[in-house]
């Protein structure tokens, strides 16, 4: 998946304040996305078929700074290194190996920097650091203080190096100075939070920050409006389903008219994102949905179908919509320019 794409759908973060219950039925895919999102899941969000590839973890020290800061949320690829090995440049999160664990103290994931890859031969001069005869050109990075020789990196390890050396516990501290692939959980993508550090991490070190203006912004509101509205129509369906024991005729009139006036909000909230995005591939799934949203407003209202059936229409009519939505970040799509 485009990192491009997976950091414009993380940045719909803001819902996650939004807070919202659902019910445990099935779901298309885009629905999926936005109630883990809204839950605060950030990974199915990168990946909505497999929820577990993606993981979020907070910054605890200054070992990456200024690339990462402490409290920065950043997420990691699990499966980046199944097919693959890591690359110069690359921010991967590993388990400490022995070595490590005896140099630096605790268990906890690292985060740092590969500098190096097998056959590389680093030196560190104090003020830089040289692999294979160049010097290392990462931006912001402050070199180890140390100065140290290191043999031929092996095959099947690499040599890792937090850009701020001097405050870092890494390669060139160890007494065994080569990190195992084995021991590499992922390979950062970028930051998820604060919302004003979100960005992607490209290996020439920094920060790609994301900026949403223009359309990108239109069109992520337009995302974060259709993922509320499916936590509002669940809310009108499932909210007061006790009722329904006690009283079920009078319950199923109060779920009609919660779920009609949750789809009489949502409409206008569409009529008023639809301006900018008339000419925008984010446009068509809004004004879809909203014609949509209006047969189901009118079957409800005219009680021409049942609740639970409205709900499933519902969940169906808003997963396309965001699937469709979440696709005009995809670089292939015409017109679609890029993030940052």
């Amino acid at each position: 998946m485009p990192g491009r794409l997976a950091f414009a759908i993380v940045l719909g973060l803001w819902l996650v304040w939004a807070g919202g219950a659902w019910a445990q039925s099935p779901a298309p895919p885009g629905t999926d996305v936005a109630r883990r999102l809204i839950a605060g899941d950030l990974a199915a969000v990168l990946d909505p078929s497999s929820a577990s590839r993606f993981g979020i973890v907070e910054i605890a020290s200054g070992a990456m700074e200024p690339t990462l800061q402490v409290d920065d949320r950043v997420v990691y690829d699990r499966a980046a290194y199944r097919t693959a090995l890591p690359e110069r440049g690359e921010v991967v999160i590993f388990r400490p190996p022995p070595s490590a664990v005896r140099t630096c103290g605790g268990t906890g994931l690292f985060v740092q920097r590969v500098v190096a890859v097998a056959g590389d031969v680093v030196r560190t001069t104090g003020t830089s650091v040289i692999v294979s005869g160049v010097a290392s050109q990462i931006a912001g990075v402050r070199p180890p203080r140390a100065v140290r020789q290191f043999p031929p990196v092996p095959v099947g390890r690499v040599l890792v190096v937090g850009d701020n050396g001097p405050s870092s516990c890494d390669s060139v501290q160890w007494r065994a100075p080569f990190l195992p692939v084995s021991y590499v959980v992922g390979k950062v993508d970028g930051i998820v939070w604060p919302r004003d550090r979100a960005g992607l991490l490209p290996t020439g070190g920094g920060v790609e920050l994301l900026h949403p203006a223009g359309v990108l912004r239109d069109r992520l509101d337009a995302f974060v409006v259709v993922a509320r509205g499916v936590v509002a129509m669940d809310e009108a369906v499932n909210g007061p389903r006790i009722c329904s024991i006690f009283d079920p005729e009078d319950c199923a009139d109060d779920l009609r008219d919660d779920v009609t006036s949750a789809i009489r909000d949502e409409r206008r909230a569409l009529a008023a994102l639809l301006p900018p995005l008339e000419a925008d591939c984010a446009g068509a799934p809004i004004r879809t949905l909203r014609r949509a949203l209006g047969l189901d407003f009118r079957a409800a209202s005219g009680r021409r179908v049942g609740v639970r059936r409205l709900a499933r229409r519902l969940r169906v009519h808003h997963g396309v919509a965001l699937d469709t939505i979440a696709a005009c970040w995809d670089p292939s799509s015409p017109g679609t320019p890029s993030l940052g």
